[in-house]
């Protein structure tokens, strides 16, 4: 393994001793990937919570609604849409909500621009935000009642 795949197991690989310290519910999860996202459960059944390196140099934390069902997906993304504001208030500021035609899944995602996985002196920063995101996220979630 090198280039990206080696970066992005040091980058996870920090972000989950800070999850493990501050966060422990979040994951069980102790081994880094070579991949641009990783994945931890969700308060919401048939999502996840994913932390992305995404296109454009932005980061992406984000509600990812896959139950398996593309119907049931869209149920469950349209009930999250009509409770928008009140998560968005809990969150603290607007997020994206992102339907993904021609893809059985969607996601509710927040962004931080210009941000490399290549910029090994900004990984604190990234994972402070990756941590805050993860934080408002849950909150937000659990101000609405979900769906089983």
């Amino acid at each position: 393994m090198g280039g990206k795949g080696t970066l992005y197991v040091q980058f996870w690989s920090r972000l989950l001793e800070r999850v493990d310290a501050e966060h422990p519910d979040w994951t069980r999860s102790q081994r880094a990937v070579p991949h641009s996202w990783i994945a931890m459960k969700a308060p919401v059944k048939g999502c996840k919570i994913g932390l992305v390196f995404a296109q454009r140099h932005r980061l992406r934390h984000e509600l990812y609604i896959d139950t398996g069902d593309s119907d049931r997906n869209m149920e469950l993304f349209s009930y999250l849409r009509d409770r928008q504001d009140q998560i968005e208030a809990a969150y603290g500021r607007p997020l994206a909500w992102e339907e993904l035609p021609n893809r059985r899944a969607c996601r509710i995602s927040d962004y931080k621009d210009d941000c490399n996985i290549a910029d090994e002196a900004s990984y604190d920063e990234y994972i402070d935000w990756f941590l805050d995101a993860g934080t408002r996220l849950r909150r937000a979630l659990s101000v609405v009642a979900l769906p089983l």
